[in-house]
């Protein structure tokens, strides 16, 4: 009887199959430990909770463990008084640290150069499952960590959009949308804006990305060179409160059209050959 040689790569590569090592993981179970830590954290503390402005949904688990455990549709920020162009669905700690950027960075810079608060924010992207641009990686937008702001309104009704504005011959606009992006790393771990790249000519993108190797920021939204990062599992302390104005009420809508920013606009890679970031120093740095 003839016996049959099997290679040793292919007995490997039967195991590996077998043992299903995440390579073909197309669940939650694809998403990084820390993403699930900092979601639970997030809930546990009561820091977003369900309002007339924040809808909880039913966990997203999709290809390559695109979505989020406990996601949220939002339709308006801090307390319900910053309404938005678009809905946007998040997952827990995105939804705290834009709140916290709103008022310790936003607000702050808003009364201080213009005397008024914002009162809208025009959205270009939040949740989409794809690669970063350019990028085999997943784009932290697949995991509801992102957030991409195209502009800004006030309460007297004017608008400073971003494409529109970064540039402007009005030094104060363009004082505001440099000084706020340079903050943004107060709250964000990354914070990439029309300074850093042509696919960022349009917004600031916004994400808590996790580099536990190096506890770095990413800091290339108006200037500040990359800095350490605080706790990349923060606390939640304060609440978010019910009520909200729908976008398209007041106020006129915002100059051209509401819609998705360049990058995102892009064919992106296949997100089924697309792999979670790993955790290294630059892992987002490229994100949209």
């Amino acid at each position: 009887m003839m016996r049959l040689s099997v290679p040793a790569f292919v007995i490997a590569l039967i195991s590996l199959l077998l043992t299903g090592c995440g390579l073909f993981d197309f669940g939650g179970g694809g998403r990084a430990q820390w993403r699930h830590e900092a979601e639970a954290q997030c809930i546990a503390s009561g820091r977003v909770k369900a309002s007339d402005a924040i809808t909880p949904i039913p966990e997203v688990d999709g290809h390559n463990g695109c979505g989020a455990d406990h996601p949220f549709k939002v339709h308006a920020f801090e307390n319900g008084e910053v309404a938005l162009s678009e809905t946007a669905e998040l997952n827990c700690p995105m939804i705290a640290a834009t709140d916290d950027w709103l008022e310790r960075v936003v607000q702050p810079n808003a009364m201080s150069l213009f005397g008024q608060r914002i009162v809208g924010l025009k959205l270009l992207g939040t949740y989409s499952c794809r690669t970063i641009a350019h990028v085999s990686y997943m784009s932290e937008h697949s995991y509801m960590n992102a957030v991409d702001v195209g502009g800004f309104r006030f309460a007297d009704g004017h608008d400073i959009v971003i494409g529109r504005d970064w540039n402007s011959p009005d030094p104060v606009v363009r004082q505001f949308l440099r000084i706020v992006g340079d903050e943004s790393c107060q709250i964000f771990n990354t914070a990439l804006g029309p300074d850093y790249n042509s696919d960022h000519h349009d917004h600031f993108h916004l994400d808590l990305a996790s580099r536990q190797r190096t506890h770095r920021r990413v800091c290339k939204a108006g200037g500040l060179k990359d800095g350490p990062a605080g706790d990349l599992l923060p606390t939640f302390t304060s609440s978010i409160k019910p009520k909200g104005t729908p976008f398209g009420e007041g106020p006129q809508p915002m100059p051209g059209e509401i819609g998705k920013s360049s990058a995102e606009s892009k064919t992106p890679t296949d997100y089924m050959s697309g792999k979670e970031p790993p955790l290294r120093d630059d892992a987002t740095e490229d994100d949209d």
